[in-house]
């Protein structure tokens, strides 16, 4: 009984090993769940609704919710409902672009950092310490004044403070595990610094 289950965990990719413990999980379901409802409401919704999303109309201003405002109108007859949805599509935009840049920055300066070590290690990892140092909030209201409050410069100034975390977890990770066997078998096999980190440390 206990070879089957070690031969069924082996054999098991890694999705369907995040599947499995997501599945036992049932606050972490739930809470799939409702995003991925988030997500349809936000994307599908706007494609249904037979309002605009700026068009004004005076006659119809302060609505209480009904079967057609789901959450009534604004004080210019703007359904609430629609922009709600417009809002959520800019919001997830920003949240997944702003993940998707720290995650690359992270993940670069992290794995460079803890690969090489060193002086470099030294320089980045005080470079990362300055940058947590620096109190956020008060610079991204300034960036974003002089930035004009558009889309991308608003993940751009978020991505420059969302990253430092990521990099000094994957740093740890990768001090972990460069010395094990499989990292020195394929440096003995020529393989290049990139391909031992991305291919063998980080998915490990």
């Amino acid at each position: 009984m206990a070879s089957e289950l070690i031969q069924e965990q082996q054999t098991r990719t890694y999705w369907q090993d995040v599947w499995q413990r997501l599945r036992r999980h049932r606050v972490a379901l739930a809470a799939l769940i409702v995003f991925g409802l988030i997500i349809l409401y936000s994307t599908a919704g706007p494609l249904f609704s037979s309002y605009s999303v700026s068009k004004t109309d005076l006659r119809s201003r302060l609505i209480a919710p009904s079967t057609e405002h789901y959450f009534g109108t604004d004080e210019l007859g703007r359904d609430i409902a629609l922009r709600i949805m417009v809002g959520g599509r800019v919001s997830l935009f920003v949240g997944f672009s702003v993940s998707l840049v720290s995650l690359l920055i992270g993940v670069l300066i992290g794995s460079t950092s803890g690969y090489f070590g060193g002086h470099l290690d030294s320089v980045l990892m005080r470079f990362t310490d300055i940058m947590l140092s620096i109190p956020s909030l008060p610079l991204l209201l300034i960036l974003s004044r002089y930035g004009g409050g558009s889309v991308l410069s608003i993940i751009l100034i978020l991505s420059i403070f969302s990253w430092m975390g990521l990099a000094r977890i994957v740093r740890g990770t990768i001090l972990s595990i460069k010395q094990r066997d499989f990292v020195e078998a394929a440096r003995m096999t020529g393989a290049r610094n990139g391909r031992i980190v991305f291919r063998h440390i980080l998915p490990s």
